[in-house]
């Protein structure tokens, strides 16, 4: 009966993780250039605002002392700070660690640096479950084909 798993030491997928990985650097810097990382331009796309929003929040809030506050003057009053939604907490964690920098920056590296380990994170899950070396290679291939055709 064959094996469960693939038996392939781990050294050989650093192939598709790391070709996956550089593949997404040169097109994410294609579409958003590096020069413009650390500038205060902002990025008005979907939801950037709104991340900003909360990262000053969170800034705010840390400073004087509370995680979590109430703000009567957006949406008709919002709850903000280091809320209990988890696909924010790292980018809250940023402002309230580099507290010198501004949120637009911190945004947008947060977002740059996000987008080009995405992919290469599907292909790491694919070590990590032992699948093929061929499963990895599909799985970051259509990782990064998903990333691109979802923009």
């Amino acid at each position: 009966m064959p094996p469960i798993y693939d038996a392939t030491p781990r050294w050989a997928y650093l192939l598709p993780i790391l070709g996956v990985g550089v593949l997404q650097s040169i097109l994410v810097s294609l579409a958003f250039p590096i020069t413009e990382l650390f500038t205060e331009t902002p990025v008005l796309h979907i939801d950037a605002p709104y991340h900003w929003y909360q990262m000053a929040m969170a800034r705010a809030f840390a400073e004087s002392g509370v995680l979590v506050g109430y703000d009567p003057y957006f949406a008709a009053g919002n709850i903000a700070g280091v809320i209990p939604r988890v696909s924010t907490k790292l980018a809250l964690g940023l402002a309230i660690a580099a507290p010198d920098v501004s949120i637009t920056v911190l945004y947008k590296c947060y977002v740059f640096f996000g987008a080009i380990l995405a992919p290469s994170l599907v292909a790491l899950a694919c070590m990590v479950l032992r699948l093929s070396i061929k499963e990895t290679g599909f799985a970051a291939i259509f990782s990064l084909l998903l990333w691109w055709t979802s923009q």
